[in-house]
């Protein structure tokens, strides 16, 4: 969270999660989704498909040993929504402020909730998604603030003029 014209920020410190079946946190894995394959279906593909025929790859393709030579590759397979939720102290002095909420790259679309009222959704896998958070938080309260995100493409981004530079997969284009 930051106010840029204090020139202050914060850092949303990680407080325990509340037990709650809606809402997932990052660092504390839920085990879901399913285990990586070799044949699992990302969104993207391996740039080098040689990952599939190259000897020496092939001890990488085999169950319970599988990695791919891309960075990022999660133990386990999830498409769906997820939702993450925080409660923030807003600092008293940032009351005549602008407040910001920055998501560096989320996976690819997100809806932000604070204090049970939606902000504004964004789409987008490239680029970071801001939200100006000014009008619905408290200065100097506590404030609840749920993301809602969800890392299909199917469909959504089909439709979307000019979403991701306007490219379609060709696999999601039949």
């Amino acid at each position: 969270l930051t106010s840029p014209a204090s020139g202050t920020s914060a850092q949303v410190p990680r407080p325990p999660m509340t037990d709650s079946s809606a809402c997932q946190d990052p660092y504390r894995p839920t085990g879901r989704g399913e285990k990586v394959t070799a044949h699992t279906v990302w969104t993207g593909s391996p740039y080098d498909s040689s990952y599939y025929f190259n000897p020496f790859m092939e001890k990488y393709r085999t169950e319970g040993n599988v990695k791919y030579p891309f960075f990022l590759t999660p133990d386990r397979h999830y498409v769906g929504m997820a939702w993450y939720k925080r409660t923030v102290g807003i600092p008293k002095a940032w009351k005549k402020q602008r407040v910001w909420l920055f998501l560096e790259r989320p996976h690819i679309e997100t809806t932000v909730y604070v204090n049970g009222r939606e902000v504004g959704h964004q789409m987008s896998l490239s680029t970071p998604h801001e939200y100006d958070i000014t009008e619905f938080v408290r200065a100097g309260q506590d404030n609840e603030i749920a993301i809602r995100v969800y890392n299909g493409i199917e469909n959504r981004l089909l439709h979307e003029e000019g979403t991701q530079g306007g490219y379609v997969h060709p696999r999601l284009a039949r």
